[in-house]
């Protein structure tokens, strides 16, 4: 799995990414297109994720003690494309 390897001094502390995080998130995509001249197709999406992906329960009260609330996927995607047809 993937690892994230700390060293304080000389102490090392390997933790596995994999058991913090959850696997698996659902959600929505909200979007607009348009075509332009010259045959260019402008499109803005966003995707917002609706699970919280913090699995671990050590890291959920270290996210807590910062005062945030969830951790969840955000994207916001801009394509601009060229018509074939």
């Amino acid at each position: 799995g993937a690892e994230q390897e700390v060293t304080v001094g000389s102490t090392v502390t390997k933790t596995d990414v994999k058991e913090l995080f959850r696997q698996a998130d659902y959600g929505f995509t909200a979007g607009i297109g348009a075509n332009l001249p010259l045959h260019l197709t402008l499109d803005l999406r966003y995707v917002g994720g609706l699970r919280d992906l913090i699995r671990n329960n050590d890291l959920r009260a270290l996210r807590t003690s910062y005062g945030l609330e969830a951790l969840h996927q955000r994207s916001l995607q801009v394509l601009l494309g060229l018509r074939l047809f």
